[in-house]
């Protein structure tokens, strides 16, 4: 027994420091590239993507087309599970990855059929920016599968990362309006009964009208990474 003991003792150290190995590998993988040259499908001339030393990104490309694509891939290499949430909180789909915790969510946002609506009016909403949507959903479908390890926090929730459709860019941005905004519209109801108690001038500086009806008054005095077409 005492034999067994001692080799188990000996034995966790190194079964500890091989899966802290592997939790490093797989969480480096997961990781974006940051310089040297790669091949992104679908663009029409090379593309530069610089970061300065605050990581902001600067794209320069041939066209509005390739810079969507770049733009995309960028994205999905750094930030893809967020923008995954921000799809999923306005679509009510969070319970696909989070499971019955986010259900009361996911029906609060269900209402408004977000996705649907998106989907029916796709046309409207791109107008003539549909080939730069296009291109920028396959930049981000191109950057998602160039990791060789998809984003770490699908590895803690056990699920896979679902491509990026032209309709999710649309979703993003009207799951941060659900965040400026109060679901049952209480602060909105606030503010217009005060405005209705108060002076003018108080309406004034609590919502601002048309600058007509208000009297305004004077204020007192990196890294490189280059991407070829494919």
């Amino acid at each position: 027994m005492r034999r067994w003991l001692l080799r188990a003792a000996c034995a966790l150290p190194l079964v500890l420091l091989a899966l802290a190995a592997a939790a490093w590998l797989l969480l480096r993988g997961s990781l974006p590239r940051l310089e040297g040259s790669m091949a992104l499908p679908g663009l029409a001339a090379p593309a530069t993507v610089q970061r300065d030393a605050l990581g902001i990104v600067t794209i320069d490309a041939a066209s509005a087309g390739d810079a969507a694509r770049a733009l995309g891939y960028v994205h999905a290499q750094e930030r893809f599970f967020e923008m995954d949430l921000l799809r999923r909180a306005a679509a009510g789909e969070l319970a696909g990855l989070f499971g019955p915790r986010a259900l009361d969510t996911d029906r609060r946002r269900r209402i408004h059929r977000l996705r649907a609506r998106v989907e029916a009016r796709l046309d409207a909403f791109a107008g003539t920016r549909m080939p730069q949507l296009q291109a920028y959903t396959e930049g981000v479908n191109a950057g998602l599968e160039a990791l060789p390890v998809r984003p770490w926090p699908y590895l803690l929730l056990r699920q896979p990362p679902r491509p990026w459709q032209p309709a999710d860019t649309a979703l993003a941005g009207y799951a941060m309006y659900f965040d400026l905004q109060d679901a049952e519209n209480r602060r909105e109801l606030a503010l217009w009964r005060r405005t209705r108690r108060r002076s003018t001038c108080a309406g004034c500086q609590l919502r601002p009208p048309p600058a007509s009806r208000c009297t305004s008054l004077p204020a007192p005095a990196a890294t490189t990474g280059r991407w070829a077409p494919r």
